[in-house]
């Protein structure tokens, strides 16, 4: 599996990706004036793109789906535990859904499924 990418390394692939588009835009505007192989090199690179962004769908796709399904089966769990032992976690039962997303209601802040596992 490919390594997460930072906020500044999204940034810079993202307008690398505009600038990119930004010129295949200006080449599609005037594809008829463009010579047969010009408009080739165009239809590949919109094929590849469309490619490349249906690829991204589906690991998006797939990875909500895994969260989802790993959030349902902590929900679960801690919903098998009693409220002694809930609240020993500094829980109550009507907080494990937010406990589960890491959104503190009590402190007004969303604190990431690492952090709340650091507590």
């Amino acid at each position: 599996m490919a390594a997460c990418k930072g906020p500044i390394q999204r940034r810079q692939l993202m307008e690398t990706n505009m600038s990119g588009i930004d010129e295949l835009d200006a080449q599609l505007r005037d594809f008829a004036n463009l010579s047969p192989e010009q408009q080739d090199q165009v239809r590949r690179r919109v094929i590849g793109r469309a490619e490349a962004m249906r690829a991204e769908l589906i690991r998006n796709l797939f990875r909500r789906l895994v969260t989802w399904v790993r959030r349902r089966k902590a929900v679960a769990q801690l919903q098998a535990f009693d409220d002694r032992m809930l609240k020993d976690m500094g829980i109550t039962r009507g907080e494990i859904e937010s406990a589960v997303r890491g959104c503190d209601r009590r402190r007004g802040m969303v604190a990431s499924v690492h952090q709340r596992a650091a507590c």
